[in-house]
């Protein structure tokens, strides 16, 4: 129950109070001295009670009673799960119109159903979302007017097309954004997926011309151009729908609409497909500009480094630094002066201002593994480029050991170890003859996971 209680803001316990203390939803008053005295803890006093000491407060003539103190709880835990459900149920105010004309149209009351269903139709038409649920709610207005008109007898024709032709509508749009996160889950999990009837609606979409409507049109591309990367075409079109149909979905869905389309950026410069760096820069640009990609003010860390990353990609190094600066109080606060000063660390080492990238690496203490083991990998780079190779075989073998030691799982381990093991053979091999030069040179080139293999690659000439 505490958990619960705990999440509730202090407007939410007012309107909690108000509700509890109605008759109709309560009518235990102990119930409501527990709530104040849980209220009073939790504002003024900053701590959990005891049980013995909330006992107190609501039976102070009472001896203590462990099942009592139970019960006291479980009955306001319910109270407080029905005021959850009750506020989230009048959440949606379309919704609840469309089902209390359906109320009225189970009483025959016309007149009333009349209003409150166009009522319903403006509310919905009012808002500029197009997305899943609002076709769904489409679809219920359009069934609640089929059934009146049934239940009155009316002899004009009603719309069943339309009524049919909303629910697939609903449907293709909900199978398509689930279809898309399966497979985004799956390029990362490695994890195979039945996608059921998906095959059949594709086709249903492509001789039916339902490319019309942006939210079967937005996660149809957005699928194929997960399915079938190496036609750019389909990936161009996801992101210019983004840009001209993302404030037609909420929030939430908007964010997710824009991480399917960097991440497959990101997968395409994996594969050393240099010109994504612009094509993700741009979506994080724009998706910075409308505010998508801050939640509750606050900017992942992993966005804020691809951010960065991409932007000295692009060389687009003036308004990174900007950047860095600006988003900075939008990182949490617990990795916030790390990602700061590591991610100024590559900006500075780009600009080849060599002191000033070790003097930032070596400020910020990284809690996170894959940002310390990152920034041990741009020192290894400042480290050979100022030619401090006594100080780079030293930070080879620390950096070695510190992977031994650490769980660096998969993907990474063998990243990390290959960047240590090409480095090393850098150091060693003469490079001013041409056949081991070449053989290492093929040897880099071939290698499957190697994220630093442009630089490996730029220190061969």
């Amino acid at each position: 129950m505490f958990l619960v209680f705990d999440t509730l803001s202090k407007q939410e316990l007012r309107e909690l109070k108000k509700f509890i203390c109605s008759s109709f939803f309560n009518q235990q008053q102990e119930v409501v001295r527990f709530l104040d005295f849980l209220v009073e803890c939790k504002h003024l006093l900053k701590v959990i009670p005891s049980k013995e000491k909330a006992f107190q407060a609501v039976f102070p003539s009472q001896q203590f009673s462990d099942v009592k103190m139970r019960l006291l709880m479980s009955d306001l835990h319910k109270l407080i799960e029905k005021y959850l459900m009750y506020k989230n149920y009048f959440a949606d105010e379309i919704l609840n119109k469309i089902q209390l004309a359906s109320t009225y149209r189970e009483r025959n009351l016309s007149k009333h159903f009349e209003k409150t269903i166009n009522d319903a139709n403006n509310l919905l038409e009012k808002k500029d979302l197009r997305h899943a649920e609002y076709h769904h709610l489409r679809y219920k207005e359009l069934l609640e007017r089929y059934q009146f008109s049934s239940q009155q007898k009316r002899n004009d024709e009603f719309n069943l097309q339309e009524i049919s032709s909303t629910l697939d509508t609903t449907f293709i749009t909900l199978k398509l954004r689930q279809t898309c996160l399966l497979l985004s889950h799956q390029a990362v999990y490695n994890k195979e997926y039945d996608l059921g009837l998906l095959p059949f609606m594709i086709q249903y979409i492509e001789q039916n011309d339902l490319l019309n409507i942006p939210a079967i049109s937005m996660y149809y591309y957005c699928y194929k151009s997960l399915i079938e990367p190496k036609k750019l075409e389909y990936f161009t079109e996801y992101k210019n729908l983004i840009f001209k149909y993302g404030n037609q979905f909420p929030e939430s869905e908007t964010r997710d609409l824009y991480l399917f389309a960097i991440n497959y950026c990101i997968r395409q410069l994996n594969q050393g497909h240099k010109h994504f760096v612009k094509e993700g820069l741009a979506l994080y640009k724009q998706g910075l500009l409308t505010g998508i990609l801050i939640e509750n003010k606050i900017l992942s860390r992993f966005a804020y480094n691809n951010i960065v990353a991409m932007a000295i990609g692009a060389e687009d190094l003036d308004w990174v630094d900007g950047f860095i600066h600006e988003y900075k109080t939008n990182l949490v606060k617990k990795f916030r002066e790390s990602t700061f000063s590591f991610n100024l660390a590559r900006l500075e080492y780009k600009r080849k201002n060599y002191d000033q990238a070790i003097q930032l690496l070596q400020r910020a203490e990284y809690r996170d593994l894959l940002n310390n083991l990152i920034s041990k990998t741009l020192l290894l780079k400042v480290y050979f480029e100022l030619k401090e190779f006594s100080l780079l075989e030293s930070h080879l073998d620390t950096m070695k050991v510190f992977l031994r030691r650490k769980k660096v799982i998969g993907y990474h381990q063998t990243n990390f170890q290959n960047t240590i093991r090409f480095t090393k053979k850098l150091l060693t091999t003469n490079l001013f003859d041409k056949e081991k030069k070449s053989n290492l040179k093929k040897e880099i080139q071939e290698e499957k996971v190697l994220m630093e293999r442009e630089w490996l690659l730029e220190q061969l000439g």
